[in-house]
């Protein structure tokens, strides 16, 4: 979509926050000094996978950056190093906020040609930072390390039947570690969490020529393990000056999936349509909760689950003119439950200081949505959406006027 300097015009915002919120539907949660979360119709996590370019100019702090980039006909390269080390930011209220942090981040990048129209790309990415402060979290960052590598193939144009063929692979490691040793209260108990995270993934596509249509099948899968816990170091307690708990008891997640679109483009009508199959699986090792005296106030040991999930959309474009578009499509979306929502054990994750416990037997979450546009020219005037029936699964009417 094109923005002309029309479109462009100043406002008094508070935020990156305040930003995302003047738009229909949308939210932004800050978390951290560099950190919103978009919220989208109520969804986020697992449920949006939302990037933002941008930036703003309303933080104390340093950075710096040094990279080398070069490359012949059939390799390219990147090597590069960040370093920042950001205070704390002033709100628009004048409120100073506590949200310092200090990070450096180190990435390469490698791209070979090692075939006409084949590419492999692969990239390795290490973060490390430190006394990272939340503002609305009873706990900061003392330091987080995450190595981040990928490899990508792009095979482009290979004869009149395939269009192009795409895998990706990717591999996470995160070691994490929070306490509260700066806040008011850590005179009487010194929390320190520490959770180690690992993902492992990858996806694989084919796009194919069907006459005037285009079909394209693939596959993904990902692997998330989680294992974490917390010492409580209570210093008012002579009888009792450490405590234990986990956070998470050796919980993963299996996601495989199997997808399809078929895209159909006409004089007056394209249409398309699509649909998935998910085969998910958890399981995490009992989920327990002891109180000072070492009894279970909280024990789950039934923690394992598997769910065949089915997903399907289609959709039309009428063009009336060549201005005048009428746009509908209806889906069904179903997602199961994150790791998150599982296995987690009575921790503080969401907007609130409140600590979550998992449920491992939730179900499956379904979504039915309905959208009816009208398009003049391409440009998006107004975006509304409607709840039309909710007996635990969610409907929406989305109606779209472009005028």
């Amino acid at each position: 979509e094109n923005i002309d300097i029309h479109t462009v015009q100043k406002s008094n915002l508070q935020g990156v926050g305040d930003l995302l919120r003047n738009v229909a539907n949308i939210s932004g949660v800050r978390k951290g000094a560099l950190g919103i979360d978009p919220v989208l119709r109520g969804f986020k996590y697992s449920q949006l996978n939302v990037q933002i370019i941008g930036g703003q100019t309303n933080h104390s702090g340093l950075k710096a950056k040094l990279g080398v980039t070069g490359g012949s006909r059939k390799v390219t390269y990147k090597v590069s190093g960040s370093w920042k080390k950001y205070g704390d930011y002033k709100d628009g209220n004048g409120n100073w906020v506590p949200a310092s942090l200090q990070q450096q981040v180190y990435t390469t990048n490698l791209g070979f040609k090692i075939a006409k129209k084949h590419v492999v790309y692969a990239e390795a990415n290490i973060e490390q930072g430190k006394n990272v402060d939340f503002p609305t979290l009873p706990m900061d960052e003392r330091k987080d390390n995450t190595k981040i590598y990928s490899l990508n193939y792009l095979g482009n144009n290979l004869g009149n039947t395939i269009n192009f063929i795409r895998f990706k692979a990717y591999y996470t490691d995160v070691h994490h570690e929070m306490d509260n040793k700066n806040r008011s209260f850590s005179d009487t108990i010194v929390t320190v969490s520490k959770i180690h995270a690992l993902t492992l993934g990858g996806k694989l596509g084919v796009n194919i020529n069907v006459g005037k249509a285009r079909l394209e099948v693939g596959s993904d899968y990902e692997n998330i393990k989680k294992d974490g816990e917390r010492k409580k170091f209570l210093i008012m307690q002579a009888m009792l000056p450490q405590k234990k708990e986990d956070l998470w008891h050796n919980a993963q997640v299996n996601n495989l999936g199997l997808f399809t679109e078929y895209n159909h483009p006409g004089i007056a009508i394209d249409w398309v349509v699509a649909a998935r199959l998910d085969f998910n699986t958890a399981f995490s090792d009992p989920l327990r909760r002891n109180n000072m005296g070492g009894d279970a106030v909280y024990f789950n040991d039934s923690t394992t689950s598997k769910y065949l999930n089915i997903s399907f959309s289609g959709g039309l474009t009428w063009h009336m003119s060549k201005q005048n578009d009428f746009v509908v499509s209806l889906g069904r979306g179903a997602r199961s439950p994150d790791i998150t929502e599982r296995f987690i054990i009575l921790l503080p994750i969401g907007y609130d200081p409140y600590d979550y416990l998992g449920n491992p037997q939730l179900k499956p979450e379904i979504n039915h949505e309905l959208d009816i546009g009208y398009r003049y020219n391409g440009r998006n005037i107004i975006g509304t959406n409607y709840p039309l029936y909710e007996p635990g699964r969610i409907f929406y009417a989305n109606l779209i006027f472009n005028l």
